[in-house]
């Protein structure tokens, strides 16, 4: 297990990122089905703080991030993903931005 310490912000953005990626990509039909991974995930940022993260979950954040984020990525944005990627011992410069939907 990870240890992150979310911000408030930070936790929003997560969200953000996960809701882009439902809105425009026909997640699981209307959207508002989530898959155990998301809600293992949401269940960790429902409050800002020290969390336990299993990696493959900051996985998925990263792919949230990678599909809703596109080409412009904001100092918070790029902040919050280089926690990540250090936590997970990679280095940012392997964000892959996706194509619009």
């Amino acid at each position: 297990m990870i240890t992150l310490t979310l911000t408030p912000r930070e936790c929003e953005l997560i969200r953000q990122w996960f809701e882009a990626v439902r809105e425009h990509s026909g997640h699981w039909g209307d959207g508002m089905a989530t898959t155990p991974d998301e809600d293992i995930v949401f269940g960790k940022i429902e409050r800002a703080g020290a969390c336990q993260f299993h990696p493959h979950h900051l996985e998925v954040i990263v792919q949230w991030a990678e599909t809703s984020i596109h080409t412009a990525i904001t100092p918070d944005e790029y902040a919050l993903l280089d926690k990540i990627f250090h936590a997970l011992g990679r280095d940012i410069s392997g964000l892959n931005l996706q194509k619009p939907f």
